[in-house]
């Protein structure tokens, strides 16, 4: 008969809720630290020079020299045309980095100048020749042109970083005993 005689468990839940997101507004930066953080940081806001370009694919050197010597003096419309009637593969990119290719099809690329047809070069894949269309030149952002994402950023630190200590000492309290009302 033990059971007619127990009582169904009870809690007390006492419990914080902390909204990040509402302690972003005091942690706004002034001019002078978002103007630290830019000239500390400038790498962050370099944008690397970008090149787009046309890369013609060949299983074997042969047919990268054939096509080579047939379309040495046309046109880039004309080449693809050329390249679109022999069914020759070809891919266009845009705004790539060098880092963001073979370092073999980069060395090359970078060496071209506009709308000027790449030697054969040969990877591990296959023969390539490139035909460079356009470069993005390097640019510095100004700071006026990332103030707001600056701002972000350092709001995002600060008010993740001091919602983390609180967290952390919330923590701490609720382990040595203490309670809520005191908290």
């Amino acid at each position: 008969n033990i059971s007619n005689y127990m009582s169904e468990e009870k809690r007390d839940i006492e419990y914080f809720v902390i909204d990040k997101t509402l302690l972003k507004n005091n942690f706004e930066p002034s001019d002078l630290e978002i103007s630290e953080y830019y000239n500390n940081n400038k790498k962050l806001f370099f944008e690397d020079e970008k090149r787009s370009f046309i890369q013609f694919n060949f299983k074997d050197k042969k047919e990268a020299i054939n096509f080579k010597n047939e379309t040495k003096d046309l046109k880039t419309s004309e080449v693809l045309e050329y390249a679109s009637i022999k069914n020759i593969r070809f891919n266009k990119f845009k705004n790539l980095k060098s880092d963001e290719i073979l370092e073999n099809i980069s060395n090359s690329l970078f060496n071209l100048t506009v709308n000027q047809k790449s030697e054969i070069i040969e990877t591990s894949l296959a023969n390539h020749i490139l035909i460079l269309q356009s470069i993005k030149k390097p640019y510095q952002f100004k700071l006026q042109e990332i103030e707001n994402k600056i701002i972000s950023t350092i709001t995002e630190i600060d008010s993740s970083n001091y919602y983390r200590d609180l967290s952390n000492q919330i923590s701490e309290k609720i382990l040595d005993g203490e309670n809520i009302t005191n908290i």
